[in-house]
């Protein structure tokens, strides 16, 4: 029996074209995310916001929790619109304002994401606390497998990130387990473009936040809601850069896939 060849995903390009996609397209970002955009700009106008200035209180009760909720059905919505565009050529354009069946099974997804490194936590977290209470040792060792533990359930996240993708462009096919096969060997390179993107969304918003600081008084009314509305920006920036890397990943996987099956089949053919 022969063994696999263990794919490996190109980083370096991979974040390249994933950044690059982006930027070449801000107008198709823009369209996408404008609807929910302006429904949320609402919200802040009408005394619902869905984003508040850090210094001020947020809206409490219900209504912090459904706006908490409406900016989650967004970014959701952004990000697969922003997939099925690199994935499968689709440019609805401004008609990408839609939360439906596929989305809701994004969400279910992500959350099954969570579970899962939560679950992996846990488990690995009760025999580190079985072998502490047995045998003891430093606390500072303790401190660090704690570390350990955490960073195995992101790892193990990782690895099943390829159903997200699916489920923007209706892969029923791919499911937890072939996802987490497909991508052995490269979590560590799934969460390092995931850090990466984090950090270039984060540093977009501090020189933003910077300029604004600048040109306008930080307690002025002006600067608070220009606060809310750069924030609100970059979750929707940040979902279709995210939303860029895992369709990219998405496709070179899916590719390597089928280029294994196709060598297996030719070399069945001539044997």
């Amino acid at each position: 029996m022969r063994n696999e060849k263990q794919t490996v995903l190109p980083f370096r390009e991979t974040l390249r074209r994933s950044m690059a996609y982006v930027f070449m397209n801000l107008n198709a970002v823009w369209k996408i995310a404008a609807v929910w955009f302006s429904l949320l700009l609402y919200e802040i106008w009408a005394d619902f916001p869905a984003l508040c200035y850090p210094e001020e209180k947020c809206a409490g009760g219900w209504r912090g929790s459904l706006s908490s909720l409406l900016l989650t059905i967004a970014y959701v919505s952004v990000s697969v619109s922003f997939i099925r565009q690199i994935i499968l050529g689709e440019n609805k354009g401004y008609r990408g304002f839609v939360f439906g069946k596929r989305e809701l099974i994004y969400c279910l997804r992500m959350m099954g994401i969570v579970v899962v490194s939560i679950l992996i936590m846990l488990l690995i977290g009760g025999v580190a606390g079985l072998v502490r209470k047995n045998f003891g040792g430093p606390s500072e060792l303790f401190d660090v497998f704690d570390l350990l533990i955490v960073l195995g359930g992101i790892v193990v996240g990782m690895r099943l990130t390829l159903i997200l993708p699916a489920a923007a462009v209706d892969d029923a096919s791919m499911t937890f387990r072939r996802s987490f096969v497909m991508t052995r060997g490269n979590s560590f390179r799934l969460l390092g473009g995931y850090f990466l993107i984090a950090l270039i969304v984060l540093f977009i918003d501090i020189v933003i936040e910077v300029f604004l600081s600048y040109i306008l008084e930080q307690d002025t009314p002006a600067f608070k809601i220009l606060s809310s509305l750069v924030l609100m920006a970059m979750v929707f920036l940040g979902g279709c850069f995210k939303g860029s890397f895992l369709a990219h990943v998405y496709q070179y996987f899916l590719y390597s896939e089928q280029q294994k099956a196709k060598a297996i089949s030719s070399g069945s053919d001539r044997e």
